[in-house]
């Protein structure tokens, strides 16, 4: 099914990020993630004094709001938040996305004292070295 500007739609997903720049005038961004693809949304001001707790709290938000479609940008905007965290505890442990990651993790197994299980890889390895922008 394809949305156009103005359609009324709902949508839910892990928020990845929360933006409120000084120079917006108390207007949140945020960006939804699910199995399809990423959602960008706006919050106004009012809207985010009145769902505050959801917004702030939730991993998991569906929201409600009004499509809005210009020079191949697409938002939505925000009119209502429902945290719905509580039903990731369902989900099983292939379901979980990879974002909800904490970042301190680490990509090496650890041991119960700290100690790392694999060897540290020797240099000269045949990794992709990271670029150097300087």
């Amino acid at each position: 099914m394809k949305c156009k500007d103005s359609d009324f739609v709902r949508l839910a997903g892990l928020i990845t990020v929360r933006q409120r720049p000084g120079t917006a005038k108390g207007v949140l961004f945020m960006t939804l993630d699910d199995e399809t693809g990423s959602a960008n949304l706006v919050v106004w001001q009012q809207l985010f004094d009145k769902y505050r707790k959801e917004i702030v709290q939730s991993k998991l938000l569906m929201v409600a709001g009004k499509l809005q479609v210009a020079n191949g940008v697409t938002h939505l905007v925000v009119r209502q938040c429902f945290n719905i965290t509580a039903l990731l505890g369902s989900m099983t442990a292939t379901e979980l996305p990879q974002t909800l990651a904490r970042g301190d993790e680490t990509t090496k197994p650890v041991n119960y004292d700290g100690r790392s299980t694999m060897p540290d890889i020797p240099a000269g390895n045949a990794f992709h070295k990271g670029r150097n922008f300087h």
